[in-house]
């Protein structure tokens, strides 16, 4: 089976590095693809530089350009996400000409599995059936700083982080087997969910970098880009007090039981059966111009706040995966 993992990527670097490092030791440096959106502070060749003495680097650059000019031009003929996984479908679709499966993250969001259940991630596509799409349950792994250290890129990022929350709204079926759409967090077809798969978003993994990362993000919020409520806009002290949130949430020790809990439907097609169960959810899909199943579309907010609403502590088993 030949599986290529492509990302979408702009001025980028430790997300970059991570996400390489990971998807090109499992699947070979020549089966990943970079798209970068016109970086000019960051080239991801020079983000890259100890990997590419000994890879050829698949790098496609596209001129940066926002169709979400304003916040008063968000309609969905104009919108950045639109155009941005129209180009991902597309490509998507013609890889799988040549590939039976193609992985897709953002920079800063790895594909991980259970150690109980599978080897690795390699391991656990070639144990899967024919499918459309394959969903990992989101985990926001998170940097407890008054007891964790500052990252050190040449040790294991698990081996380091041992705290995480559930969210559902990361929850992406971006593991993809046959030709279709996806948006941001969903796509066109009926996917599943599989017991032990995480879609790992790394977003608070370092308060450091974090910060560093939010100055560039407050920027281009105060420059007209970005929705009104979007968290681009967040202060230094505010997307501080977001981390501590989650830092305070009751602590549960994880086990491969999560899985029951936050995803009854595990093993099932979700689609229109699962959307049923949401009689509002359903009949938003049904209305749409254009078919989009989510995960998060399945629950009622009050069960996802009852599920996100805890803190988990990470087993060991995770520390050398990535």
């Amino acid at each position: 089976m030949r599986i290529a993992c492509i990302t979408w990527s702009r001025n980028e670097s430790l997300f970059l590095r991570i996400w390489f490092g990971y998807y090109s030791t499992l699947f070979g440096a020549d089966n990943c693809f970079i798209v970068d959106h016109g970086s000019d502070k960051v080239s991801p060749y020079d983000a890259l530089k100890e990997f590419s003495a000994n890879a050829a680097l698949n790098i496609i650059t596209i001129p940066f350009t926002n169709p979400c000019a304003s916040r008063e031009n968000l309609n969905i003929k104009n919108h950045f996400d639109h155009y941005r996984f129209a180009a991902l479908s597309s490509f998507i679709n013609g890889l799988l000409n040549y590939y039976d499966v193609v992985i897709y993250n953002d920079s800063d969001e790895i594909f991980l599995v259970d150690p109980l259940l599978h080897a690795n991630l390699k391991d656990f596509i070639l144990s899967q059936a024919r499918f459309s799409g394959l969903c990992g349950v989101g985990i926001e792994v998170v940097h407890d700083y008054n007891s964790e250290p500052k990252y050190n890129p040449h040790e294991f990022l698990l081996a380091q982080r041992k705290k995480f929350v559930v969210r559902i709204h990361h929850s992406k079926p971006h593991i993809i087997g046959r030709p279709c759409r996806i948006m941001a967090h969903g796509m066109d077809k009926e996917f599943s969910i599989s017991r032990g798969l995480f879609l790992a978003h790394l977003k608070f993994f370092d308060r450091d970098y974090l910060l560093e990362k939010q100055v560039a993000t407050q920027n281009s919020y105060h420059a007209g880009l970005g929705d009104r409520q979007s968290r681009w806009r967040f202060n230094d002290a505010e997307i501080t007090e977001h981390l501590n949130e989650m830092l305070a949430r009751p602590l549960s020790s994880y086990d491969i039981g999560l899985f029951d809990e936050v995803c009854p439907h595990t093993a099932k097609p979700i689609g229109h059966a699962i959307l049923r169960s949401n009689i509002e959810a359903f009949e938003t899909q049904k209305k749409a111009v254009r078919t989009q199943y989510e995960l998060r579309k399945g629950f009622a907010e009050k069960d996802i706040k009852k599920i996100q609403n805890r803190l988990y502590a990470l087993p060991s088993r995770f520390s050398n995966i990535l």
